[in-house]
């Protein structure tokens, strides 16, 4: 029984270590796969806590519920000092009209003109940051 054991163990070994060496030697690189998908903190990160590397954008959760969010376009749109015009009726980031729509262009400004630190996106735990440029049409999301 104790063989079998030991023998079971180094088969996990190495079949771990296959799998380890193909990750690592780029197997899923080349693969639309899970690796494709990086949160923030997975990023690297330069002394000055910013993800380096690539564009960052922040956006609304969309299971957030729409108060939060709106508190959150009324906080960046007013206290904060951001240019929201583009989310008034007329702009370019109008259409949709919807609460997280607005509340996710707000957001991203804010976060780019304060520092593009994760704290200047969490907004309450309603901000999530995103690598997939959330622009459209002629609303363009400003990216670092």
């Amino acid at each position: 029984m104790a063989i079998h054991k030991l023998w079971l163990s180094c088969m996990l070994c190495l079949c771990l270590t296959s799998l380890v060496s193909r990750v690592g030697g780029g197997y899923f690189s080349t693969q639309p796969s899970f690796t494709s998908f990086q949160t923030a903190a997975s990023m690297p990160r330069s002394t000055s806590n910013r993800a380096v590397g690539r564009q960052i954008w922040c956006i609304g959760k969309p299971a957030a519920q729409d108060a939060n969010l709106m508190r959150n376009v009324e906080y960046a749109c007013g206290q904060a000092g951001v240019d929201c015009s583009a989310i008034q009726p007329g702009g370019a980031c109008y259409r949709p009209n919807s609460v997280i729509s607005h509340a996710s262009y707000a957001m991203n400004l804010y976060y780019q003109k304060n520092g593009r630190n994760w704290w200047t996106c969490d907004f309450i735990n309603t901000g999530i940051l995103v690598f997939t440029d959330p622009s459209f049409g002629d609303c363009i999301y400003p990216s670092q």
